[in-house]
Formats: C-alpha cells, structure tokens, sequence
C-alpha cells in the first residue's frame, strides 16, 4: 500500500508490515421490498333506475280562418302573400259584362296562433352505484 508524504513513517522505523495495517469497515444500507399481505377490497357495481317525470315545452299551431269581402275590379290575378303569421289568399270570378273584366270577391286570411304549453314525459334514467367492502388479510403463517 503506498504511502503519502503527509503519513507518519511505520513504526519501527522500517517498511510496513502485515501487523502495521489497520483494517477498515464499512456498512452499506441495503433497502428493499417484500410483499406483505394488507386485506384487499372487493368492488361491485349495480344499476339503479330512476323514474321521473320531465316537464317539456310544446306549442300547438292552430288556424283562424276569416272572409273579408272585397268587391272591386282588378287587372290582374296578385300571388298569395304572406304578412308575419297571415298568409292572404285572393278569390277571383270572372264576370260578363259588356266586357269581361277580373272581379276580386274576396280574400280568405288564415292567421296562425302559437299556444304555447307544457307536457309530461316519463323518462327512466340509469345510475351506477359502486359499493366497496374491505376484506381482512389473510391468515396463513409462514415458516421462518
């Protein structure tokens, strides 16, 4: 084993010996794992059903209907017009006089009216619930 400068001569003035040595010991921390039994947990699942009852909104459409006469000569047929929720449809006749001439007898308006109301409806909605049982460990011994 070499020698520094810095250490002090051996004793007895001489080259080391065997007896001159000091040994050295050193611990090491080992860490490991080892697998130990704790209990577990059993996991079931289960569907619940839940029955209510929703409340909806609906509109119902009905139609009014009204004759308005008109009585007059037109020159010519006018299309269907719509005006919001009236929609006016013109009636024509035709009638002999010395000449024939376009005659508005009057015109049918339908009028929509939106009734707004609330329906019911059964509806079944699904719900898993999960119950956790702890289970003990187990009791086996193990011989050492």
């Amino acid at each position: 084993m070499p020698t520094s400068p810095d250490d002090p001569p051996p004793a007895g003035g001489g080259a080391a010996t065997e007896e001159d040595r000091i040994a050295l010991v050193e611990e090491r921390a080992v860490i490991g794992t080892r697998a130990s039994d704790r209990g577990g947990i059993r996991v079931a699942t289960r569907t619940e059903i839940l029955r209510e009852t929703l409340r909806v909104p609906l509109e119902d459409v009905s139609v009014e209907v009204e004759r308005v006469p008109v009585g007059r000569y037109v020159d010519a047929a006018e299309e269907p017009r719509v005006d919001g929720d009236l929609t006016v449809l013109p009636v024509y006749e035709e009638r002999v006089v010395v000449e024939k001439r376009l005659f508005l007898v009057e015109e049918v308006r339908i009028r929509r009216r939106r009734v707004p109301r609330e329906a019911e409806v059964p509806v079944e909605l699904r719900r898993q619930v999960a119950e956790v049982e702890r289970l003990p460990p187990e009791t086996t011994t193990h011989p050492e």
